[in-house]
């Protein structure tokens, strides 16, 4: 990964988070990471949702703002080309912590 990609990783992160958090309402939505593809073309975005249940509504709400989403981040960044970002739960928050509570258990 090159250091631009890096760095326009964070940033993604950042402004999609500030995004996420004005647009989605009660629910903790947290982005686990991003990873901007070499060409800058896609970007997959991973969140993670508590309550667990409320991950599908999430979801339909993130996707259903991506037009939005994108002049957010035209607006706030100086890239030329906008990456594609899809959407994906970060299922090895889950399974962190499922391990801690079989650990706790013990």
């Amino acid at each position: 990964m090159t250091l631009r990609q890096e760095k326009l990783n964070i940033l993604f992160k950042k402004l999609i988070a500030q995004f996420v958090q004005n647009n989605v309402g009660d629910t903790l939505v947290a982005i686990t990471d991003v990873h901007i593809a070499k060409d800058l073309h896609n970007a997959n975005a991973y969140i993670a949702v508590f309550p667990e249940d409320s991950e599908k509504t999430v979801l339909s709400i993130i996707e259903s703002k991506q037009k939005e989403l994108r002049e957010f981040l035209k607006k706030n960044t100086s890239i030329k080309t906008l990456p594609h970002i899809i959407f994906k739960i970060d299922t090895g928050e889950k399974h962190r912590q499922k391990i801690d509570a079989l650990l706790s258990n013990k």
